[in-house]
């Protein structure tokens, strides 16, 4: 059998007021959720009207009346590993930017080597790469000659 979760009139009025708050529109279902518990639905039918199982709805309103609203309004899922924020990458690839402005060459295994330093561990080329492809970087490298060119003396023996 079901624990019974009693829900005060304070945490009715919260939530309510959640509902009301458009920069929480993310988690509208969360909050519907706990709050039809709090008028006394049964989970069956809120699971009908949210989608969630009738398991996760009691987990959402144990969550709620022990750590409150930010229980239900954080999102601890996170779709990327990145080691920075999209600013604290720009900020760091300014430096070869400006570096390339110059004239200079940047290498991408120079700028890796800085990253490894700046993230405190080390990270693969390919996520690495993948960060330059973000920032719209790419890579120019002119080939200096075809690897099976054939050599001037070959050529010259040819000619004979």
């Amino acid at each position: 059998m079901t624990k019974k979760y009693k829900l005060t009139q304070k945490h009715m009025d919260e939530l309510l007021a959640a509902l009301k708050n458009k920069s929480l529109s993310k988690y509208h279902l969360r909050i519907q959720a706990v709050l039809l518990t709090g008028q006394n639905k049964k989970r069956k039918e809120i699971a009908e009207i949210t989608g969630y199982s009738p398991r996760h709805i009691t987990v959402l309103t144990k969550k709620y009346l022990e750590k409150g609203l930010e229980a239900l309004t954080v999102d601890k899922r996170k779709s990327n590993h990145f080691l920075m924020t999209p600013e604290e990458e720009a900020a760091f690839l300014a430096p070869f930017v400006e570096k390339s402005k110059k004239g200079e060459i940047v290498t991408t295994k120079e700028m890796h080597i800085a990253y490894q330093e700046a993230v405190g561990k080390e990270t693969s080329e390919w996520g690495f790469h993948k960060l330059l492809k973000r920032h719209k970087w790419r890579k120019i490298t002119p080939r200096p000659h075809h690897p099976k060119q054939a050599s001037a003396q070959d050529i010259e023996a040819q000619k004979n």
